[in-house]
């Protein structure tokens, strides 16, 4: 699992604590994660952007993406809450999603 939305490093060491040992996971900064390539050509032509991509299948299984905010789940309605239920998500508050 990749966590890297709204990140700061108390929630890190929050995220660690309770995933370490049950799955690999790995942390970033939102965008700049996978794309920070800031300053390394003329005009800036490869500065991020807001692009996401995201796996929707593997191996012929549905994926899931799980968010601090449901409104950024991603995946068969029924697979993210079994996955919310196998994670221990309790009560989340949805905010709306800027683009």
């Amino acid at each position: 699992m990749i966590f890297s939305d709204g990140l700061d490093v108390d929630k890190i060491i929050d995220l660690h604590r309770q995933f370490a040992g049950r799955v690999r996971v790995s942390f970033g900064w939102g965008t700049l994660l996978t794309n920070d390539f800031r300053g390394l050509t003329d005009g800036d032509a490869l500065a991020p952007f807001s692009l996401v991509c995201k796996a929707v299948e593997a191996d012929g299984r549905a994926t899931v993406k799980l968010s601090d905010n449901p409104n950024k789940a991603m995946g068969p309605e029924a697979e993210i809450a079994r996955y919310k239920r196998v994670f221990g998500v309790g009560e989340q508050v949805g905010v709306e999603v800027v683009v």
